[in-house]
């Protein structure tokens, strides 16, 4: 999966990306002003689910969802250990 992030500002912006229920590692962004980047997440070890949240100090947002990809698919793994804290 490949996420895009613009920042529309003029100033330096801080990113932390958290997954909140896959088990990947944090990463950090650093975005001057009008700068833009994408990055990427391997979905294979979560069978394409994933659960984001997106954090630059003054705003947090949290994707979560599954990427259909035409074949056969497992139920959420992270069903069985539900995020209960955010």
């Amino acid at each position: 999966m490949c996420e895009h992030f613009h920042n529309q500002a003029s100033r330096l912006r801080q990113i932390r990306i958290v997954d909140r229920a896959y088990g990947r590692k944090d990463r950090r962004l650093s975005l001057n002003g009008v700068q833009h980047e994408e990055l990427d997440f391997s979905l294979v070890s979560s069978h394409q689910w994933y659960d984001l949240e997106i954090d630059d100090g003054q705003h947090q947002s949290r994707l979560a969802g599954h990427v259909e990809n035409g074949r056969t698919t497992m139920t959420d793994p992270a069903n069985t250990a539900p995020v209960l804290k955010v």
